[in-house]
């Protein structure tokens, strides 16, 4: 049984006030109060939900009150009639529940504009709009849930777009919920795609990967602009990943257990993500290695990634050297690269995961067939690079403009060149034993100083678990 919310010509959302206990028209659209419609043979019932969680009908009786009842009776009744689209009228005793453009709700004795609502269900496309960001693809920018509301006369506003409910309900759709598209003034079309990051990682080995992985969380904290959520993919259990974590909201932080055996499954496991079903969720999504420290704001480059289909990676040196794939490129007869850089694995941007699914499981297939049928599971062969970069030379390419601009390998040639630009990756080599003194010094070179409070109380929860 569906049960919508209703709106007004004001752009109001008819919610309970349980200071005054009456029922008034608010502007917050997402009040915990807002009052929902149930029909039951043919009468509407208003009800909210309190802060018990017990539903709680409503009557009016000289002004809204409350009606407490496990189930509505005959004085919460009101009779429905439709006004076409998604529009109802509310009548009781030949009077219709009517909202004022002050937020006050009231019974008056006719049927017009303060007298109609729109039923607002929680799967529509307004629905799916107001509750989430979203990047405008002609645009190329973002608009925060902040700046979709509903306006007067039956409109959302949607950023700089401004569209009458009944256009919304008639001529837009939504698809998968990850994208939106809109036909606004007469006849113009507008794709938005749902703007849901997620950032990454893989964490397995010893102590000092788990202190690197809260050095780089922490750095994203401080640094990257972001309030996204994260995803730790490790052998550890739940416990353990929060508690080195535990300056992140546990409402952020996701931890999916993959065991591992040996160093091949733990470099693969980044791309053992395609069926974990948490992952379809977001938009855009991005993967990171923990020897990482974040300098500057990551948001545009979520949003570039959001915008591009296939991967987006970190060039390096040329793709015929062995830790770009150059053996197995050259081994396979049909496998013609058009890039002339490989590819670090480190950092890999992806729109969502639908876009990459089967690529990643090739990767992950690739590289255990051929351990099957005789390579050594020593040999820098089955790694996930090299494998990654034949894979993704031959089945869909890889862009490496945006990642370009935006990951810095350590050592640059001057410290300042990458102060402020993105990620700082230390890359070389597999594991954190050999690299942990110099992350932490770069770490505290960025961070000792930061007279922000928020980077102040991060910097020494990550000293005191370095030190404990």
């Amino acid at each position: 049984m569906r049960h919508p919310k209703l709106v007004t010509v004001h752009g109001q959302v008819v919610s309970f006030d349980t200071d005054t206990h009456s029922l008034v028209a608010s502007n917050n659209i997402r009040s915990a109060q807002a009052v929902r419609m149930v029909e039951i043979d043919g009468l509407g019932y208003l009800y909210f939900t309190d802060e018990t969680k017990s539903t709680v009908y409503i009557a009016f009786d000289g002004g809204a009150t409350r009606a407490v009842a496990a189930l509505p009776n005959r004085s919460c009744a009101f009779g429905l009639s439709s006004h076409g689209a998604g529009f109802v009228y509310l009548e009781q005793n030949g009077l219709f529940v009517s909202a004022e453009p002050d937020g006050t709700m009231n019974l008056k004795p006719w049927m017009e504009v303060y007298e109609r609502f729109w039923l607002l269900q929680d799967d529509s496309v307004e629905s799916i709009l107001i509750d989430n960001d979203w990047i405008s693809v002609s645009l190329r920018q973002r608009i925060p849930q902040k700046d979709i509301s509903f306006a007067g006369n039956f409109t959302l506003k949607v950023g700089a777009f401004s569209i009458s409910l009944v256009d919304l309900a008639r001529y837009s759709y939504a698809d998968r919920g990850r994208s939106v598209y809109l036909i606004h003034d007469k006849y113009k079309i507008e794709r938005l795609d749902i703007f849901n990051p997620l950032l990454y990682f893989s964490a397995y080995g010893k102590e000092n990967s788990f202190i690197l992985l809260r050095m780089c969380i922490s750095s994203i904290e401080k640094s990257g602009d972001y309030d996204g959520d994260y995803m730790i993919v490790t052998n550890k259990s739940e416990a353990y990943i929060r508690s080195v974590l535990d300056f992140i909201d546990p409402e952020r932080l996701h931890v999916v257990f993959v065991p591992v055996h040996d160093v091949i499954d733990m470099v693969c496991a980044r791309f053992k993500v395609y069926d974990v079903d948490l992952i379809r969720s977001y938009q855009p999504i991005m993967y990171c290695d923990f020897d990482i420290v974040c300098n500057a704001s990551i948001l545009e480059t979520l949003i570039k990634i959001s915008l591009r289909s296939g991967v987006s990676v970190k060039s390096e040196g040329a793709i015929d050297l062995p830790h770009y794939g150059s053996v197995l490129i050259a081994g396979d007869e049909h496998c013609k690269p058009q890039q002339l850089l490989g590819f670090n694995s480190g950092v890999i941007g992806f729109r969502n995961i639908d876009d990459v699914d089967c690529v990643f499981k090739a990767v992950i297939h690739s590289i255990y067939s051929h351990l099957r049928h005789g390579l050594p599971r020593t040999s820098r062969e089955a790694y996930d690079q090299p494998a990654a970069n034949y894979i993704f030379s031959k089945l869909s390419g890889y862009d490496l403009d945006i990642m370009d601009a935006f990951v810095h390998p350590w050592p640059p040639e001057r410290n300042e060149d990458i102060t402020g630009r993105g990620l700082v990756h230390f890359c070389g080599g597999v594991g954190a034993d050999h690299k942990v003194n110099r992350i932490k010094s770069y770490y505290e070179y960025i961070f000792s100083s930061a007279p922000a409070t928020k980077q102040n109380r991060l910097m020494s929860s990550v000293e005191r678990f370095i030190g404990r």
